[in-house]
């Protein structure tokens, strides 16, 4: 069921909400794809803002991600990565009311294991604690 006041976290998600809401420690995004869907009946968001606590990255590299929006790809300059903020803007177009799911595609993610920072083996790639919607 659709939690019409914070949405609900699809498939690709991780500890410690393990698929159901963002908590206050947040959600990791696990493997490739992670899905967040969500309703609205206000046709004119044109940004979403996603915080973020922390992304786990290759030394030297930077994460490679992409972003649909109802499977639509974000051209990319939508997209502005800040170091504790993702800028996704001008959705207005692609915004549907009601459902509307946004995909976040990891290219590179990592493990904690391979960089030596925990034993945790899961491919992680944006650990998220909030949504804005403006």
């Amino acid at each position: 069921n659709l939690n019409e006041n914070n949405g609900i976290l699809g498939f690709g998600w991780s500890h410690p909400s393990y698929g159901s809401k963002i908590s206050s420690s947040g959600a990791w995004t696990e493997g490739n794809f992670s899905n967040l869907i969500f309703n609205t009946s206000d046709k004119n968001i044109d940004k979403i803002i996603i915080n973020i606590k922390k992304i786990l990255q290759e030394e030297n590299k930077n994460i490679k991600l992409n972003f649909l929006f109802n499977d639509i790809t974000l051209p990319n300059q939508n997209i502005k990565i800040h170091s504790n903020k993702i800028q996704l803007s001008s959705i207005k177009n692609y915004l549907k009311l009601g459902s509307n799911k946004l995909v976040i595609e990891i290219k590179n993610p990592q493990t904690a294991l391979s960089k030596l920072e925990s034993v945790d083996a899961r491919l992680l790639g944006v650990l998220i604690t909030g949504l804005e919607f403006k």
